[in-house]
């Protein structure tokens, strides 16, 4: 199987054009489990809400999160890249990872988002469209009890910290979809 790309964006809203406020990505193996290469871009604040809208509601919902979760959004090091920027920098490293589908924690969130702005940058999408995957329709197939019983490692809210978490428990729901699929063509 190819590599897919689980992708967890924070941000200042919940639609499409709301500001991103970090990238974070994790290149997987989902028949193996085998996490690769990640990718960790925070992106400028003052940047992302000149580009990107932001939802009052969210924003009182991110003044409720762990101190280190707003840190790493509202206060990151020195490190951040304009929008544009980062979003090339995504670009370039899912190329260069051979990612072929992608994957977001819902079918209108991340990846949708992700889109908004490469458009409107004009920046060409690196995957297809047909490759574009749901985390929590997976999930819904699945049952909840495989990402519940998956550990959660680092800090709730933190774009890459998701996103290995999501990489963990998707790759444990698509092995338990995939036997269940061979199972059932077995017995037709």
């Amino acid at each position: 199987m190819s590599k897919a790309c689980i992708t967890d964006l924070e941000t200042g809203g919940t639609k499409p054009g709301c500001a991103i406020f970090s990238i974070g990505a994790v290149a997987i193996d989902l028949e193996t489990g085998e996490i690769g290469d990640h990718f960790y871009v925070p992106i400028d604040i003052n940047d992302s809400a000149k580009w990107g809208l932001l939802d009052p509601g969210t924003m009182i919902w991110w003044s409720k999160q762990s101190e280190q979760a707003r840190n790493a959004i509202f206060e990151p090091p020195d490190t951040t890249m304009n929008l544009f920027d980062a979003l090339e920098a995504f670009k370039k490293w899912f190329i260069r990872n051979n990612c072929e589908t992608i994957w977001g924690n819902g079918a209108t969130f991340d990846v949708s988002i992700l889109e908004h702005f490469f458009i409107k940058f004009e920046i060409q999408i690196p995957w297809n469209f047909w490759h574009v995957r749901d985390l929590r329709t997976l999930q819904h197939l699945v049952g909840d009890s495989v990402k519940d019983d998956t550990p959660f490692e680092g800090i709730k809210h933190h774009a890459l910290h998701d996103a290995y978490h999501e990489a963990q428990y998707a790759s444990r729901m698509w092995q338990i979809a995939v036997n269940a699929i061979k199972q059932v063509q077995e017995y037709a």
